[in-house]
Order: C-alpha cells, then sequence, then structure tokens
C-alpha cells in the first residue's frame, strides 16, 4: 500500500497524469481487497471510475468495473453489482472483448441468482456458454454449463436440470475440475430425489463420495451427508440416515465456527 501511496504523491493532481492516477488506484484497491479490506478498496476504485469514465473505454476501465462489482458481491450490495456488470458488458462489446463479455455474463447470472432473479440468471448464464462455445472454450462452456443446472435445479425444473447436467458426465475429465465433478454429481443426485429417483441418486452418492474422500472440500461433504441422509431416511435406513445426519451437523458447526 505504501509504495501505491507514493506513486500517487508524486504524480500529484497534474492532468496530464490522470490515467496514471486512475492505474495506481485500481491497484491499490486490489491490493486492499487481497487484504480483506473491502471498504478502503471500494473507495479507491471509486475515486478512479471518474477518471476512466471521462476518457475512451479502455481494458483498465472494464477491469475497474469487475473489480468494483467483486467489491459489491463481497458486501453483498448485489443491485449495485449488477448495475457495474451491465456497465462492463457494454464496454467490453464496444471493444469487441468476447471472452470479457463472456466472463461478465457468468458473473451477472451469478449476481442474478444472488438477487433470486434466476430466470434472468439463466439467460445471461446460457449466453455465455454459448459465447464461449463459439470461442472454442469448452472447459468454459462447461463450467457455465453446470451453472445452468443449478438455476434449473433451484427454479424447480428438475428433469430440465438433469438434461442439462446428464452430458458433462461424458466429457467431465478433461473440462470440470475435482471440484465441479463433485458438485455435477450431488446436483443430479438431489435433483433425481426429487423425483424419487432413489436408485438413481444412489449411483450418483457412490460416485461423489469416492471422490470427495480425498478431498477438503468440506462444503460439498456437507451437502453430500445431507442428502445421503435423506436417501437412507427413504431406504427404511434409519441408522444409516442418522449416522450421516450426525456428520453433516458436525460440518455444519465447522463451517460455522470458520465463518465467526
Amino acid at each position: 500500500i505504501a509504495h501505491f501511496d507514493e506513486g500517487l504523491s508524486l504524480i500529484g493532481d497534474a492532468p496530464q497524469w490522470d490515467v496514471l492516477k486512475a492505474g495506481f488506484l485500481l491497484n491499490k484497491g486490489l491490493a486492499y481487497y487481497q487484504y480483506g479490506d473491502w471498504g478502503q478498496a471500494l473507495a479507491c476504485y471509486l475515486q478512479a471510475a471518474p477518471i476512466y469514465q471521462a476518457a475512451p473505454p479502455t481494458v483498465e476501465y472494464a477491469r475497474l468495473l469487475n473489480n468494483l462489482a467483486i467489491v459489491y458481491r463481497s458486501l453483498q450490495r448485489y443491485e449495485d453489482a449488477r448495475r457495474i456488470y451491465q456497465t462492463s458488458l457494454s464496454i467490453k462489446n464496444e471493444l469487441r472483448d468476447s471472452l470479457g463479455m463472456a466472463r461478465t455474463l457468468v458473473n451477472l447470472g451469478l449476481v442474478h441468482g444472488y438477487l433470486k432473479e434466476r430466470e434472468a440468471a439463466l439467460q445471461h448464464l446460457q449466453q455465455a456458454k454459448e459465447l464461449y462455445e463459439r470461442l472454442g472454450n469448452a472447459a468454459e462452456a462447461s463450467s457455465v454449463q453446470l451453472s445452468v443446472g443449478n438455476v434449473l435445479y433451484e427454479l424447480g425444473e428438475l428433469q430440465r436440470a438433469i438434461q442439462a447436467l446428464q452430458p458433462l458426465l461424458k466429457t467431465e475429465a478433461h473440462e470440470l475440475n475435482t471440484h465441479d465433478r463433485i458438485a455435477l454429481r450431488l446436483r443430479l443426485a438431489a435433483a433425481e430425489m426429487g423425483q424419487e429417483q432413489y436408485i438413481k441418486a444412489e449411483k450418483y452418492l457412490r460416485t461423489a463420495d469416492s471422490l470427495l474422500k480425498p478431498t477438503t472440500f468440506l462444503e460439498l461433504k456437507r451437502v453430500f451427508f445431507q442428502l445421503s441422509a435423506k436417501l437412507y431416511e427413504q431406504q427404511g435406513e434409519y441408522q444409516q440416515a442418522w449416522l450421516a445426519m450426525n456428520q453433516y451437523t458436525e460440518l455444519v458447526d465447522t463451517l460455522t465456527s470458520r465463518e465467526r
């Protein structure tokens, strides 16, 4: 932080150095964000924004807007984040930055999801997926497809969610990381259970269990034990259901203590 302050002091208020000043503020804000000081990060970004806004659109301005929206998301100011992402999307479109547009569409979809605007979330995610496919980025397209399936599940459209997610099982080894491979199976298990397809759900949970064991993905393990308890209960295996629920409760306590 001190180095950025020193640079800003040397630049001063000379108008010809405004863009350089904005760059220092952008990177200073990023440093504050990485230290967890979201308030100071926000102040830096808001100070830099008018400078970039007064100049022709640039990649740096789009980067600033992205960082600003991330801070708003961290502060749970989702409507502000949505507004900033929409501005960023317009700039990236003007700059013909297709990859940047795809990333921003994903972020817009996530923000709409936080706001419970799931239809809008689905629309932006599908646009992002199509754009990634046109760019030949299969890995990112698959990751977005997983998000599409999650949104469909949240909308209660279980069969559509399953149809969106099942094709990922064929290509996941090359296109999804371990976390997403586990999340895929857990979501499929939940969707199948929602349709009372318990044998199919059990198959997905068994595979998820084998993938989960060597990991430290506590949140995914929490979901796994929660689903397992429900499945055991439906199958009449109440002792196993009780054991799974105990493990679920322990993980909830662990995750809660970490957030304090």
